[in-house]
């Protein structure tokens, strides 16, 4: 039974009196006179300032993982406040919070001001090192940690690469509306292999990596999801739980050794079924996985490994900018590295949106360049979209070169109307304008991105397809995919020619190594033989 009591002021006397009345009649229910305090659903039940937005199971999990703290001198962020609602109902739900920081992307939530102390509002990209500059500013360790953000993939990894660092032992690291984690707008899908869920499943193998067998690092297991550097084998190892909820992930803190499983407890002194009195304080034995095709990278089924890539067909890193000239009085700037936003993808075939964001530092623009690749690559682009801070649509590419201005390093080449145009990227420096409208210029803002669904291949692997399908134009391709292949080739012998350089400097080294301890040997001895010699005491 549950009993829920609001107190009012009042300066009646009788009232103060009831209030005794109802506290005697909690204990003989309870055995307490202890007024329960009001839920997180109460609270949001009676707010009335600014909106907040939760899922019902949301303020259920919240009530069971805070309950403990909410006395206590908490530190919260909260990553993706919307309207600001949700930091004011956290500074009643924890009255003796120390720190309560909101940061949002949309540069209208510097409408919202706060009177209390305690709250901060930071706007910016919470992955940009300037936004990241401002919240440590504040300070530099958070006990509970709500990514309620982009919700795209790509940004939660990044967040908790960021962040998970920064939380205390002890702490709640919590993600939200990973629902989105199943849908492709938000570089998602059930079996994406780099979706945030997925992501999220990964650390439940780097929680247990004491029992994995093979030598492999948890960095390494999860460098497939782009992870940055905060997030290496000591952070790592400092993963104590992971629990998922509808759409939530929530994982816990605490000390490296606190995680292992630890010694094994036998209690009792009757074993009639198998004897293990005798492993009464031992620690797990862990059998090699070195032959188990599915605890290393083969193929966990029953087909054989796929066969290696040769070098030019071997997936390659590559990065994508968008670069913007800014109006400045009536010239416009140049582009530059400070005037960018880049997004990196693997030449790997899969399908993927690239999110190129313009910061909060954009001003006024005056024109676009897109620079698709820096390497050799063949791209398949489906689409191009701005969308503002909110994803509202503010331009869409046509499909058609004529949208496209000032190109330079890129051959185009489309099978039919109705199918998407592929690039083929020819140079290290492949690039073109995009011909936009003044009104398009003008709307583009802080939090604004510029969105690329395209599917990456290397260029040699898309070479047949364009000759099985060009007729006419086969020879002249022909003559241009030598020329590629020709490059290709100088990249390889100045690679080998490399490595044999290497190589050779290694084997230089270990020679003089080995000439350097001949000559300290023969300096010993002598040393030993003047010495013995009585011509020179000994010191």
């Amino acid at each position: 039974m549950t009993f829920k009591i609001y107190e009012t002021k009042s300066t009646h006397a009788t009232c103060s009196g009831k209030i005794d009345k109802i506290k005697e009649f909690l204990t003989l229910c309870t055995g307490s006179a202890e007024m329960p305090s009001i839920t997180l659903k109460d609270h949001y039940v009676e707010h009335e300032g600014f909106l907040s937005d939760k899922w019902d199971i949301y303020l259920s999990e919240y009530e069971r993982l805070f309950r403990s703290q909410r006395q206590a001198p908490v530190t919260i962020l909260e990553i993706g406040v919307q309207n600001g609602g949700s930091l004011e109902i956290w500074e009643k739900y924890f009255p003796n919070a120390s720190t309560i920081i909101g940061c949002d992307i949309n540069p209208r939530c510097e409408n919202i001001t706060y009177t209390s102390d305690k709250t901060h509002l930071v706007i910016g990209d919470i992955n940009q090192p300037r936004t990241l500059e401002k919240i440590f500013s504040i300070t530099q360790e958070f006990d509970i940690v709500i990514d309620d953000g982009s919700h795209t993939s790509s940004d939660i990894i990044g967040t908790f690469c960021n962040f998970f660092p920064h939380l205390k032992h002890g702490g709640l690291y919590i993600a939200e509306d990973l629902h989105c984690s199943y849908w492709e707008d938000y570089e998602g899908g059930l079996h994406h292999p780099r979706s945030s869920m997925a992501f999220f499943k990964a650390l439940a193998d780097v929680l247990n990596f004491e029992h994995w067998g093979i030598e492999h690092s948890r960095v390494k297991l999860l460098q497939a999801f782009g992870i940055s550097a905060p997030l290496g084998e000591v952070v790592l190892a400092e993963i104590h739980s992971i629990e998922f909820v509808n759409s939530m992930c929530v994982i816990t803190k605490h000390p490296a050794a606190s995680n292992r499983l630890g010694k094994r407890h036998i209690a009792g002194k009757s074993a009639l079924v198998c004897d293990i009195k005798n492993t009464h304080g031992t620690y797990i034995g862990v059998p090699s996985q070195d032959e188990n095709k599915f605890s290393t990278s083969k193929t966990a089924n029953n087909d054989p490994a796929p066969p290696k890539k040769s070098p030019r067909n071997r997936p390659l890193s590559l990065a994508a900018k968008v670069y913007w000239h800014e109006k400045q009085g009536n010239t416009a700037s140049g582009y530059s590295e400070t005037r960018s936003s880049a997004a990196k993808y693997l030449t790997d075939g899969e399908r993927q949106t690239l999110t190129l964001l313009f910061p909060d530092t954009v001003g006024l623009l005056d024109s676009l360049r897109l620079d698709i690749s820096d390497d050799l690559a063949a791209i398949i682009l489906h689409g191009m979209r701005l969308v503002d801070s909110d994803g509202h649509e503010l331009w869409q590419w046509s499909g058609y070169t004529n949208a496209l201005a000032k190109v330079g390093g890129i051959a185009f080449f489309r099978e039919g109307d109705d199918e998407p145009c592929t690039l083929f990227a020819l140079n290290d420096d492949p690039r073109f304008e995009l011909v936009l409208p003044d009104e398009t210029l003008a709307a583009i803002r802080p939090g604004c991105a510029l969105l690329l669904d395209i599917t990456p291949y290397t260029l040699a692997s898309q070479l047949p397809r364009v000759f099985a399908q060009s007729g006419a134009l086969a020879a002249e391709l022909r003559i241009m995919a030598e020329q590629l292949n020709t490059r290709l080739d100088q990249k390889d012998r100045l690679i080998a020619s490399q490595k044999e350089r290497i190589q050779r400097l290694e084997k230089n080294q270990h020679e003089q190594y080995e000439q350097l301890l001949r000559a300290e040997s023969q300096l010993a001895l002598l040393k030993e033989l003047v010495v013995s010699s009585g011509c020179v005491e000994s010191l």
